[in-house]
């Protein structure tokens, strides 16, 4: 058997090694080719439903819808939305609406459903009314939630179960919709916490104002007695055993100073 040359066999296996490159290229090149056809295809196809859906008749709003609103009717929502019937139902933009809706004091949120063909549906969230504030400034009597958003301005005689907050600060002119500073914020946090305390102790009587004042919180019990209370880290202890002060002074009118060591009562 004679022996192949080792020159002629590394010619071949060059020329293997070439052919095979040569086809892995082609094969490249057919898939990018048939890549870029997919792309363009798909693309021709969106611009094309795209069109369709914004011409076609059927697309345009025939029902506005709303759900859970309460203080507002429905025409109310509607209209400050601005969406208009017969509009293509892909004609707005959802954070646009929802910025006007929002702009009524009592919507604290709202959801923008598109339900095809031609329906959009608006959930709103409302805001409830947890405390009325007297703005001094103004001699106004204002609703606000517990937030601090201001939600209208009424007439004392107008309050039901909300606690009257009296030295909450008001910038400038009081007007709905408009938010109370994070300072002012703080006092009806310190409140929040107060009111937790105060519940804890299962006390009969009850909140029905508040005034801030200083460095001290004093909180008006059925409309007869002041308790005055210090904004510091002592406001757990000193509540601990108001229940029991309160037994001793019950149904009496007064002052109770809690704010030093030993707590005193007033008579009015």
């Amino acid at each position: 058997m004679i022996d192949m040359p080792k020159r002629v066999q590394t010619k071949k296996i060059k020329k293997k090694t070439t052919r095979k490159k040569k086809n892995k290229k082609a094969l490249k090149k057919l898939i990018l080719s048939i890549f870029v056809l997919f792309v363009i295809g798909l693309l021709v196809g969106v611009i094309c439903l795209i069109y369709h859906v914004k011409t076609d008749e059927k697309f345009n709003i025939s029902n506005i819808s709303v759900t859970d609103c309460n203080y507002y009717t429905i025409d109310d929502i509607i209209a400050a939305s601005e969406l208009e019937l017969g509009k293509n139902i892909y004609s707005f933009n959802k954070k646009e609406i929802q910025a006007k809706v929002q702009t009524l004091p009592y919507i604290e949120s709202v959801k923008i459903t598109r339900r095809l063909p031609n329906e959009v549906n608006l959930t709103v969230v409302e805001r409830t009314t947890k405390y009325i504030a007297y703005a001094k400034d103004s001699g106004e009597y204002v609703k606000i939630d517990k937030s601090g958003y201001v939600l209208e301005i009424i007439d004392i005689n107008e309050m039901q179960e909300e606690i009257l907050l009296f030295g909450i600060n008001f910038e400038d002119i009081v007007e709905a919709g408009h938010k109370i500073t994070d300072l002012e914020l703080e006092k009806l946090k310190l409140f929040e916490k107060v009111s937790e305390l105060y519940n804890a102790q299962e006390v009969q009587a009850k909140i029905t104002s508040v005034e801030f004042k200083s460095s001290n919180i004093i909180l008006t019990l059925n409309d007869k007695l002041d308790v005055i209370l210090k904004d510091n880290s002592e406001l757990e202890y000193k509540l601990s055993f108001l229940k029991t002060i309160l037994k001793e002074v019950e149904g009496k009118s007064g002052i109770l100073d809690m704010t030093q060591e030993n707590p005193t009562y007033s008579a009015i």
